[in-house]
């Protein structure tokens, strides 16, 4: 039991901290095909990594991260608890160099109100990736100094992003 849980444990998503120049992170969502009913084939998992970026109002400091642009998602969180696993992608840090080779796939647990949004938004065109700016993944939700600040940040956050969008639901 104690070795199933620390697999489970090493399979799970942790969080980098934010560097000085670095404001937030963008959400890079892999494209994937959605369900076709028809067929019954369910849709594609949902595919992602974290990126560090600035926000356009921080640069020409010391500091020239890059500014990734982004859609903000606004949505229903929901009560549910957050059974939904999602796979981020992100380097071995213990890698003596950055490479494919080093990308290591974790899992990350989001809500099902979350999920239909990422699975809606996401592109069907293999050669297209989507940027978000998602509260629930882009921000360390266990860290309360990020958190504060983050949170503390949000109407720049939202005014920065190319375009908000707003999930009500399923249907």
């Amino acid at each position: 039991a104690l070795r199933g849980l620390i697999k489970k444990v090493q399979e799970n998503y942790f969080y980098a901290p934010l560097a000085p120049d670095e404001d937030i992170r963008v959400l890079i969502l892999e494209p994937g095909r959605p369900a076709d009913p028809k067929t019954g084939r369910n849709a594609d998992p949902i595919r992602c990594r974290l990126v560090p970026s600035a926000l356009p109002s921080t640069q020409g400091g010391a500091h020239s991260r890059q500014v990734i642009p982004y859609e903000a998602l606004s949505y229903y969180w929901g009560l549910e608890e957050p059974t939904v696993p999602i796979t981020i992608a992100t380097y071995n840090s213990s890698a003596p160099r950055l490479s494919m080779a080093n990308i290591v796939q974790k899992k990350f647990w989001i809500r099902p109100n979350l999920h239909a949004a990422l699975v809606q938004l996401r592109s069907p065109d293999p050669a297209n990736e989507v940027a978000l700016w998602v509260d629930a993944i882009c921000i360390n939700q266990q860290d309360k100094v990020e958190k504060t600040a983050q949170v503390s940040r949000m109407h720049e956050i939202y005014s920065a992003a190319s375009n908000v969008c707003i999930w009500l639901g399923v249907g």
